[in-house]
């Protein structure tokens, strides 16, 4: 268990990351994590409901299936964040078959300033989670095409969930790059550039092994202030 405070666009975060244990079924092990999450937050009087973002790291296809489908029953109700997940073995320092990464708030009331807004028509994740000013995108990914057609597709669908919100890109104060590892970074960057009318405030790259689909070449989440 990993937990740091982070102080970022004048609010507080708290970051916990966990990984699984060998003991019990896969999906045990996948709730067991959810639930030292929940008990390392409620040590510093938070709760699961001041999440709002969550990326599982998974060994394989199958530990991402089970542990999305816990994530689902552990992050429930007004404990739903954005979300994404991966696999990404060299991910986890332990043998477990997940890690876990949770953002939560670390100010305020989330009863009152936390919003979870579902895609048309719901599934999940949900489509953002806002919090006061802030939104948090889930993660999106697209099926099919190279990694030039991946890029002008994400653009164009956030393009779309930033207008949702009655933001652009200059809003976004922070975009996460989740790259499957056979694919150059370099190139990734040139396509990118060109989206943007000027520079997200935070970026930040992570090479992965795989994603949901097999076709799925590129994640990216995107935080905007509204």
């Amino acid at each position: 268990m990993k937990t740091s405070v982070v102080n970022w666009m004048g609010r507080q975060f708290v970051v916990v990351s966990s990984e699984s244990g060998l003991e019990g079924t896969p999906a045990e092990q996948a709730s067991d994590v959810f639930s030292r999450i929940g008990d390392e937050l409620s040590s510093l009087g938070l709760s699961l409901e001041h999440g709002v973002r969550t990326r599982l790291f998974a060994r394989g296809q199958e530990a991402r299936k089970v542990a999305s489908d816990e994530r689902i029953k552990a992050l429930a109700g007004g404990k739903r964040c954005a979300s994404s997940s991966f696999i990404a073995p060299g991910y986890l320092d332990s043998q477990g078959i997940v890690a876990v990464d949770l953002i939560a708030m670390a100010q305020g009331d989330p009863a009152s300033l936390k919003t979870t807004v579902e895609y048309d028509p719901p599934r999940y994740p949900p489509h953002y989670v806002r919090w006061d000013d802030l939104v948090f995108f889930s993660g999106v990914t697209s099926p099919e095409g190279d990694l030039e057609h991946q890029v002008r597709h994400l653009a164009a669908m956030l393009g779309g969930s930033l207008a949702t919100v009655g933001a652009t890109w200059d809003n976004v104060i922070s975009a996460s790059f989740f790259l499957r590892r056979d694919q150059d970074l370099d190139s990734l960057r040139s396509l990118w550039s060109p989206v943007l009318s000027a520079p997200i405030p935070y970026t930040s790259t992570t090479l992965v092994d795989g994603f949901a689909s097999e076709g799925n070449l590129l994640e990216i989440e995107i935080t905007a202030a509204v």
